[in-house]
């Protein structure tokens, strides 16, 4: 497994083009379309980064060559794996952001997802 490369903000722009691929393959019957709809998805997914190398391009070259909607599902689901999880703060830096409140409640640190976080 490779390294995480994905910022949550580029996770969910990818999300957002498989949604529109989605909705493009449940309305449209022309294959010509529907192959460039793709290819317009794949390029807005990579325009989401600065930087790529070959095996993350490839990675998200990928999107293309789903045809059904769970096979895009699971290709967003093996995404999540290369997500950059948020940075954990402790109550201390969170109550140093917030130096006039006197009674802040912090909330549980410990049951917080970074992955999901961004």
């Amino acid at each position: 497994m490779q390294t995480p490369f994905i910022q949550n903000h580029q996770y969910n722009e990818i999300k957002k083009q498989v949604n529109f691929l989605l909705k493009a393959m449940r309305t449209v019957a022309d294959r010509k379309v529907l192959d460039t709809v793709r290819s317009t998805t794949v390029s807005n997914a990579i325009a989401a980064f600065d930087e790529l190398n070959v095996e993350e391009l490839h990675l998200l070259e990928q999107l293309s060559n789903h045809e059904a909607a769970h096979e895009l599902q699971n290709y967003l689901d093996s995404l999540k794996a290369y997500i950059v999880p948020f940075p954990h703060v402790t109550q201390k830096q969170i109550q140093k952001l917030f130096p006039k409140v006197k009674k802040l409640k912090v909330p549980d640190l410990e049951m917080i997802d970074y992955n999901q976080l961004s």
